[in-house]
């Protein structure tokens, strides 16, 4: 008999993401973000997703902070035609924040976003719960780095 062999998911400490419910369109949001906890995110070229249904378009948002050396993303989970992970029906937004330390703490973060009007909900993520979610966190890692060249 053959041997099989299983990648096992690797759970990245570094990595905190926040679910976001907002009924503000992603450029006011991200103004409110960009206000809030002083960013300065820019849009990006559309995170690309194939599915059963086809390809979805999602807006995608980065920053990357020089200071702390933390780099910041926000996916829009719904996008053109289709949500970026079904598992997460209600959330409007995904914010990852990559490369933390203790210098900057992942709960100070999530309460700063809770004081932007407009935002109904702010969680934190724990992806091993949801069904896909590791797979789309590499495809943003890998969109990260492609903007990057």
């Amino acid at each position: 008999m053959a041997k099989r062999h299983l990648l096992a998911q690797v759970s990245n400490p570094d990595i905190g993401i926040a679910g976001i419910v907002s009924s503000l369109p992603d450029y006011r949001f991200v103004h409110f973000l960009n206000k809030e906890l002083r960013f300065r995110m820019i849009r990006t070229s559309d995170l690309v997703v194939s599915s059963n249904e086809g390809l979805h378009a999602h807006p995608f948002y980065y920053y990357s902070d020089p200071h702390y050396g933390i780099g910041f993303c926000l996916a829009v989970n719904r996008g053109d035609n289709g949500l970026l992970i079904p598992g997460l029906k209600n959330i409007d937004y995904l914010l990852l924040m990559m490369q933390f330390t203790e210098r900057y703490p992942l709960k100070d973060s999530l309460s700063r976003l809770r004081k932007i009007p407009g935002v109904m909900l702010v969680q934190q993520i724990d992806t091993a719960k949801i069904a896909g979610a590791a797979d789309v966190f590499g495809l943003i890692e890998l969109h990260i780095l492609k903007q990057n060249d």
